[in-house]
């Protein structure tokens, strides 16, 4: 025990020693150098950017940029201008008639069914997530009772006018007034048995509490029926 205190008083004593010695020298030449190493390796600290590159007037730069093109939202295609989908629709036969099965939309994207032109009981699915082009054709598998009623269920893109979509969805979000209701689809097709008209349907729901329903119109724009 008494030669533990004697120790730890040494030890007190030549530190003491060497912080008067630092003061009154203005430190050594290794204590410059550790402090010099110290203040670069802060600076280095400071001056590093992960996931950043420098550009040539001197600023930087994320790795990765933002866009320049904001991405489709679903005020674009529900509630605004779907115009640009439909004519890619319209372009994948070069301009030929494109007979539908079904169109679906969403927020960001469009799907459309249509009769493989000479193969009258086939049916390719196309899908447009912006620009002027659609990806496809991906085949669809028909049921026999889907092939069957197909030459029933088939219509004409050039009867549909994409400007009236907006205008359908909004009159049948109003058709559903609780608080937080939201679009979430649209779907366009004779909806067979049911009816053989033509008939878009404007999907409802709340996306906690679900519930809802869908609105129907007709290509035009006309109220059919509203189904809670």
């Amino acid at each position: 025990m008494a030669l533990g205190l004697v120790v730890v008083g040494i030890v007190a004593v030549a530190v003491f020693a060497y912080v008067v010695h630092s003061w009154a020298t203005g430190g050594s030449d290794d204590d410059d150098v550790a402090a010099d190493e110290v203040g670069a390796a802060i600076g280095s600290d400071e001056g590093s950017d992960e996931g950043s590159e420098h550009v040539g007037d001197g600023s930087s730069t994320t790795a990765q940029e933002t866009p320049t093109t904001a991405p489709v939202t679903a005020r674009d295609l529900l509630r605004g201008d779907a115009s640009q989908a439909f004519e890619s629709f319209a372009q994948i036969h070069r301009g030929q008639p494109v007979k539908v099965n079904e169109i679906l939309v969403y927020e960001d994207w469009a799907q459309i069914q249509v009769q493989v032109p000479g193969e009258p009981t086939h049916v390719d699915e196309y899908t447009w997530r912006g620009g002027d082009g659609v990806s496809g054709p991906e085949p669809v598998d028909l049921l026999s009772m889907e092939v069957d009623e197909l030459p029933d269920k088939l219509f004409d893109l050039s009867e549909l006018d994409a400007s009236k979509l907006p205008t359908m969805t909004a009159q049948g979000l109003a058709q559903f007034p609780e608080e937080g209701m939201e679009i979430t689809h649209v779907i366009i097709d004779r909806f067979l048995p049911f009816d053989t008209r033509v008939l878009v349907r404007v999907y409802v729901s709340h996306p906690e509490r679900g519930g809802g329903g869908y609105v129907e119109f007709t290509p035009d724009g006309g109220l059919v029926e509203v189904v809670a």
